[in-house]
């Protein structure tokens, strides 16, 4: 069955309303490590996966991170 046999009067690739509602609605976020140890210098990829809610054009994605400075 086709997703638009199955939704009339909408059209979209076969697959995606069904891969949509697998996904969590704000998508989710892994990290290239497990662990982490203090006072040390390592680089670390976030990757951020969208879920069923999506972006809107021109949105942002930011990450804050708290220095000793930003509590003056």
């Amino acid at each position: 069955m086709t997703d638009i046999a199955a939704n009339p009067g909408h059209i979209a690739p076969l697959g995606l309303y069904e891969r949509n509602r697998a996904r969590p609605f704000l998508g989710h976020t892994t990290c290239s490590h497990g662990r982490l140890v203090a006072g040390e210098w390592t680089e670390v990829q976030l990757v951020y996966e969208v879920g069923a809610s999506g972006l809107a054009d021109g949105a942002a994605i930011k990450l804050a991170i708290k220095f000793y400075s930003d509590w003056a």
